[in-house]
Protein backbone atom coordinates (compact mmCIF):
# COMPACT_ATOMS: atom_id res chain seq x y z
CA UNK A 1 0.00 0.00 0.00
CA UNK A 2 1.33 3.42 -0.94
CA UNK A 3 1.38 6.03 1.82
CA UNK A 4 0.24 9.58 1.16
CA UNK A 5 2.26 12.28 2.88
CA UNK A 6 0.97 15.59 4.14
CA UNK A 7 1.72 18.47 1.80
CA UNK A 8 4.34 20.81 3.20
CA UNK A 9 4.12 23.36 0.40
CA UNK A 10 1.08 25.27 -0.89
CA UNK A 11 -0.56 23.77 -3.94
CA UNK A 12 0.02 25.77 -7.09
CA UNK A 13 -3.03 27.07 -8.99
CA UNK A 14 -4.44 24.56 -11.45
CA UNK A 15 -3.17 21.43 -9.69
CA UNK A 16 -5.63 18.55 -9.62
CA UNK A 17 -5.06 18.01 -5.88
CA UNK A 18 -6.39 21.44 -4.93
CA UNK A 19 -9.76 21.11 -3.16
CA UNK A 20 -12.06 23.91 -4.25
CA UNK A 21 -14.35 25.54 -1.73
CA UNK A 22 -17.05 26.90 -4.08
CA UNK A 23 -19.03 28.99 -1.59
CA UNK A 24 -15.93 30.53 -0.02
CA UNK A 25 -13.98 31.13 -3.23
CA UNK A 26 -17.01 32.52 -5.07
CA UNK A 27 -17.77 34.93 -2.23
CA UNK A 28 -14.17 36.11 -2.00
CA UNK A 29 -14.02 36.64 -5.77
CA UNK A 30 -17.17 38.80 -5.52
CA UNK A 31 -15.71 40.82 -2.65
CA UNK A 32 -12.26 41.22 -4.16
CA UNK A 33 -13.60 43.33 -7.02
CA UNK A 34 -15.20 45.85 -4.63
CA UNK A 35 -13.17 48.93 -3.89
CA UNK A 36 -11.62 49.21 -0.43
CA UNK A 37 -12.34 45.70 0.78
CA UNK A 38 -9.92 43.72 2.91
CA UNK A 39 -10.11 39.96 2.94
CA UNK A 40 -8.84 38.05 5.95
CA UNK A 41 -8.15 34.34 5.62
CA UNK A 42 -8.00 32.58 8.97
CA UNK A 43 -8.01 28.86 9.78
CA UNK A 44 -5.89 26.25 11.59
CA UNK A 45 -2.55 25.13 10.16
CA UNK A 46 -2.50 22.86 7.10
CA UNK A 47 -6.04 23.80 6.01
CA UNK A 48 -5.05 25.34 2.66
CA UNK A 49 -4.91 29.07 3.41
CA UNK A 50 -1.81 29.67 1.29
CA UNK A 51 -3.18 27.57 -1.55
CA UNK A 52 -6.42 29.58 -1.40
CA UNK A 53 -4.48 32.85 -1.48
CA UNK A 54 -2.50 31.61 -4.52
CA UNK A 55 -5.80 30.78 -6.25
CA UNK A 56 -7.07 34.29 -5.47
CA UNK A 57 -3.85 35.86 -6.76
CA UNK A 58 -4.30 33.90 -10.00
CA UNK A 59 -7.87 35.18 -10.28
CA UNK A 60 -6.68 38.75 -9.68
CA UNK A 61 -4.13 38.56 -12.49
CA UNK A 62 -6.86 37.16 -14.78
CA UNK A 63 -8.97 40.27 -14.15
CA UNK A 64 -5.91 42.50 -14.71
CA UNK A 65 -5.28 43.46 -11.08
CA UNK A 66 -1.75 44.10 -9.92
CA UNK A 67 -0.85 41.86 -7.01
CA UNK A 68 1.74 41.80 -4.26
CA UNK A 69 2.28 38.78 -2.03
CA UNK A 70 3.51 39.55 1.47
CA UNK A 71 4.39 36.79 3.91
CA UNK A 72 4.92 38.24 7.38
CA UNK A 73 6.25 34.91 8.63
CA UNK A 74 9.41 35.58 6.62
CA UNK A 75 9.96 39.04 8.13
CA UNK A 76 12.51 39.49 10.89
CA UNK A 77 10.91 40.23 14.26
CA UNK A 78 12.69 43.63 14.45
CA UNK A 79 10.38 44.88 11.69
CA UNK A 80 7.44 44.68 14.08
CA UNK A 81 9.06 46.69 16.88
CA UNK A 82 8.05 50.05 15.43
CA UNK A 83 5.29 51.22 13.12
CA UNK A 84 7.76 53.32 11.13
CA UNK A 85 10.00 50.31 10.39
CA UNK A 86 6.99 48.15 9.58
CA UNK A 87 5.54 50.67 7.09
CA UNK A 88 8.89 51.08 5.33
Amino acid sequence: MKSIGIATEPLKPGLIFYVERPPIEAKVCQEIIKEGYIIRVKSPQKMGKTSLVLQLMKYCTEINYFTVYLDFQQAHEDIFTSLDRFLR
